[in-house]
């Protein structure tokens, strides 16, 4: 019930009584119209909540940052009297606030309607409708009835952009290994038929003099020394929720666009992932997709415990195929320092993706100074938030 429903059955009860003190034919058709109104508006408003029929589907299931999600709401039902348009109340994901839909009409006839959505974060979105809330024509009564859809998941995955590739540790490539591997003549993996162009010092006269035919050695390749990546699993720590998200998106953007861009210069990338609780191990090397990586950059949460000082501690004792090391994360300690330094010092190049707004910061200035004169690379990433959240940064 609203307060003007209220206010009306107090009216109408106030009637009743001159009516029946006085006796006055005027007093009690006046209580006799409010009283049938209130009646039926009830009975129209109960007949429509719990006699309608709601289907709620999304279109997509997997969507980049920045595109849209297409949902449709389709109702009917029976009422006594016409009753105000409907109103649904979208939850698109459990972090962002709900909106109310109005739905243009409702009857016996089922109505459609469509609805798009931007999606602004990386995530798991689960979108569905919570409730629907139906109301008489005079806004007397109101009824709430809560819905128990299964949300369906849909994926927001990183938007791709480009960086620059990461310069490998000096005789990290492969190619020098390549070169000293294949001028062993001692230690061939096997041997193949002479093909036009091979080098005289590989062939192997035994099997040649024995076959009567030319034979070469043919060696093991060595691996191409992979990139490490290290993503920051704890939380930006921001102001408010919306710049949360915003360095989050930064972040796995960030990450996604590091692994395709060595990926696509056919060097290997590992990166460690804290996902709900458990660690994921991504390596091209072992055949997982890049797909595969933006779902689960998508997954990530944010709330670890653990953060990227913790993570540099536990990496940096397996760097032996490591050749490029590259750590995205928007906080910034002495000891993050220290420990980005000592990578460099073990031979991988290294390169900081530092997600901030406060470039300008005198004591970020310093740290920063110092990573420089070690020799390590700082990239500035900034995310793009909106102008009031900026405001508020300032």
């Amino acid at each position: 019930m609203t307060k003007r429903g209220a206010v009306t059955l107090a009216i109408a009860f106030t009637l009743w009584i001159c009516a029946l003190s006085t006796g006055s034919p005027l007093y009690l058709l006046a209580a006799v119209l409010l009283t049938l109104m209130a009646a039926y508006s009830a009975l129209s408003v109960l007949l429509a909540a719990y006699s309608s029929r709601a289907e709620f589907s999304v279109d997509e299931s997997v969507l980049t940052r920045g595109e849209l999600i297409h949902f449709s709401l389709k109702s009917s039902g029976r009422t006594l009297l016409p009753i105000s348009a409907p109103s649904a109340t979208v939850m698109i994901s459990p972090s962002e606030l709900p909106y109310i839909l109005t739905l243009p009409s409702f009857g016996a006839k089922q109505t459609s309607y469509y609805q798009v959505y931007p999606t602004r974060h990386v995530g798991i979105l689960t979108p569905q409708i919570s409730s629907l809330t139906y109301e008489d024509i005079f806004a007397l009564f109101r009824v709430k009835r809560e819905t128990k859809y299964q949300p369906r998941e849909v994926s927001v995955l990183p938007l791709p952009y480009t960086i620059d590739m990461m310069e490998f540790a000096k005789g990290d490539t492969g190619l020098e290994t390549l070169t000293r591997a294949t001028e062993d003549t001692a230690d061939p993996a096997d041997v193949r038929e002479y093909k036009a162009g091979d080098s005289l010092k590989k062939i192997h006269w035994k099997i040649t003099a024995r076959r009567r035919e030319l034979y070469v050695r043919r060696f093991e390749e060595p691996n191409q020394p992979e990139a490490l990546v290290l993503v920051d699993p704890a939380s930006p720590g921001c102001q408010s929720a919306e710049l949360n998200f915003c360095f989050q998106d930064a972040i796995c953007e960030t990450a996604y666009a590091a692994a395709l861009r060595h990926e696509k210069a056919d060097h290997p990338v590992r990166m460690p992932l804290l996902i709900g609780g458990k660690n994921i191990d991504y390596r091209s090397a072992d055949g997982m997709s890049l797909q595969f990586l933006r779902q689960e950059l998508a997954r990530m949460e944010f709330t670890s415990p653990e953060n990227i000082e913790s993570l540099l501690k536990m990496e940096i004792r397996n760097l032996r195929k490591t050749g490029a090391t590259i750590v995205i994360t928007s906080r910034l300690s002495g000891r993050i320092v220290e420990l980005l330094q000592r990578i460099r010092r073990m031979g991988p190049t290294v390169r900081l993706y530092f997600v901030t707004l406060r470039k300008d910061d005198p004591k970020l200035i310093k740290y920063v100074s110092r990573l420089q004169m070690g020799k390590v690379q700082v990239c500035y990433v900034l995310p793009v938030i909106p102008k009031e959240e900026g405001a508020k940064a300032q």
